[in-house]
């Protein structure tokens, strides 16, 4: 990690999966989380609130100063663990709106880590802020890039790395 190039700023982009159900409204919004999240995760506050995290969980043994680093890399933690020390600091969030119905339809959203598609609810996506949607898709990428928690409540569920980015 120490050998990771510094990078001037992450860049979000967002790429809509074909779906019947996106409307220009909601392509904008999910644009607008995604500007959001690229200017929370470049912000001097998020790095500072990540790095003094002492509590965090499932980090693959890095510290919150490097979890930083990682994130705003724009890489995969597994490429970080071969020795990948610079690319594109961009990550794209493969966006899709979930159905209601189905296996998980109970959740405000989920990823499909084969394709690394964020899905997001229809309903909760509709009714909620950008702010939580910016949540959810920060929440979501930690998986994308490698990181996890419980899938069942459990106490420290809330100190894993996608629930306090997402936070």
């Amino acid at each position: 990690v120490e050998r990771l190039k510094p990078v001037p700023a992450l860049a979000v982009m967002v790429d809509i999966r074909p779906h019947d159900q996106w409307t220009p409204e909601r392509i904008a919004k999910a644009q607008a989380a995604a500007r959001l999240l690229e200017s929370a995760v470049n912000s001097d506050e998020f790095a500072r609130q990540v790095s003094q995290r002492r509590d965090l969980q499932l980090t693959g043994g890095l510290n919150g100063a490097e979890l930083v680093r990682v994130i705003r890399a724009g890489l995969p933690l597994d490429a970080v663990r071969q020795g990948v020390v610079s690319a594109a600091p961009r990550i794209t969030l493969a966006l899709a709106i979930s159905p209601e119905t189905g296996e998980f339809s109970r959740y405000e959203g989920f990823t499909d880590l084969g394709t690394g598609i964020i899905y997001a609810r229809r309903t909760w996506f509709d009714r909620e802020s950008v702010c939580k949607l910016a949540g959810l898709y920060a929440h979501e990428h930690m998986h994308v890039i490698g990181f996890t928690h419980a899938s069942y409540p459990h106490p420290l569920r809330g100190r894993s790395v996608p629930y306090a980015v997402g936070d």
